[in-house]
Order: structure tokens, then sequence, then C-alpha cells
């Protein structure tokens, strides 16, 4: 049987769209659970040191004061989102997730245009 991916969603809202630190993105990230932002960036900034890495999950865990499923559920949804990667057995910072935004912005920015121009 296949396993399944975690899929990664982000929820935002259009009238308040401001973004002041990694809190708020992380907040509209785990919008289920938004108590779990403030573990989340304290487990980024590990990463970002590169301080995270398979063998010293029970350290880390035990470090930011999470249970073990909760260490798994973060990386798995920073994971899913692009905020980070796995390379062999390090975990480390990724720009995918403002490439996958950029690209979206862009998108939209070009379709947007489009349609103007065909209105007048």
């Amino acid at each position: 049987m296949p396993t399944k991916k975690t899929q990664g969603y982000l929820q935002i809202n259009v009238k308040d769209p401001e973004i002041l630190s990694v809190k708020d993105i992380l907040e509209k990230i785990f919008f289920k659970k938004p108590f779990v932002a403030e573990k989340a960036e304290k487990l980024l900034n590990k990463i970002a040191k590169r301080e995270v890495n398979s063998s010293n999950y029970k350290k880390i865990a035990k470090e930011l004061n999470l249970p073990l499923n909760s260490y798994y559920y973060l990386l798995k949804r920073m994971r899913a989102v692009g905020l980070v990667y796995r390379i062999e057995n390090e975990y480390r910072l990724s720009e995918t997730f403002s490439e996958a935004l950029e690209n979206m912005a862009n998108y939209w920015r070009g379709w947007v245009k489009r349609k103007r121009r065909r209105r007048y």
C-alpha cells in the first residue's frame, strides 16, 4: 500500500496579510494548531544552525520540550510546504517555499494583466 504524503497548506487572510516575523508565517502554515508556531520557530533556528539531524532527534525534541510525535509532525509539515529539506541525515533550510509563492504571485499578476488588456 502506498504511503500517504503529508500535504502542506497555507492559510492567508488577504485583508490582513502583514508578515512581521517567521512566527507569523508559521502561524499561517500551522493554522489548525497555531500554538505550535513558537516551537516550530525554535526548531527552524536549530535547523539554520545545522544542529538537527536524524541521530540527535531525541535530544532536540527534549530541548524544545516536544513529545517525539510533535517533533516529527513539525518536521513533516515544514518539509511539505518547502521550508526545510533533508539531505542524507541532516535537515536544512530550503527556498522552495518562497519560490512557490513567487511563482504563484507572478502567475496571478500576469493573468490579471492579460484579463485587463482584453477588457479595454
